[in-house]
């Protein structure tokens, strides 16, 4: 639902203990996360159990000339966790994710948890939070390509003149 699963706990719920050197929340975040990510690979290796040797999607990944494990997992079971600067989608909308959303909702779905597979289909908060993603992971691709191009040519640029007699 809009107002997803979670509702806005605490940690105390659990008896979830403060991690040394990190506050509550942060402690929090990290309980979740792991929770949710254990729930995206049970769900991938349900899907990978079902799948037999001649499905081509495995076969691909299993020769390791295309695609990974959680490929096959994003597109038949749960894409999962989408994340902006390695944390799950924080708030920005007045106390939320998204205006979507309930003030103060920390389940799964409202800080961009994607539960739905890319072969079933996204919602559009889950498609909303998905692009969140995917932009941060192009930005960083180009950042990077930019140094490396930039760097490569500075080193073209100098040994231009050298020669093997």
């Amino acid at each position: 639902g809009a107002g997803g699963a979670g509702g806005s706990s605490n940690g105390a719920d659990e008896g979830l203990e403060c991690q040394p050197g990190r506050s509550m929340v942060e402690t929090f975040e990290d309980h979740v996360d792991e929770r949710l990510r254990q729930a995206r690979e049970r769900a991938g290796e349900t899907v990978l159990l079902g799948m037999t040797e001649k499905n081509n999607f495995k076969a691909m990944a299993m020769a390791g000339s295309k695609g990974k494990d959680v490929n096959i997992s994003q597109i038949m079971a749960c894409v999962g966790q989408q994340k902006v600067e390695g944390n799950r989608i924080a708030f920005g909308f007045q106390r939320r994710a998204l205006p979507h959303f309930r003030k103060d909702d920390l389940g799964p779905q409202a800080r961009g948890f994607v539960e739905n597979s890319y072969l079933k289909g996204l919602t559009a908060q889950e498609f909303y939070f998905h692009a969140m993603g995917g932009r941060e992971g192009l930005i960083d691709t180009a950042c990077k390509t930019s140094i490396t191009g930039y760097l490569q040519r500075r080193l073209v640029k100098a040994m231009e003149s050298v020669m093997c007699q």
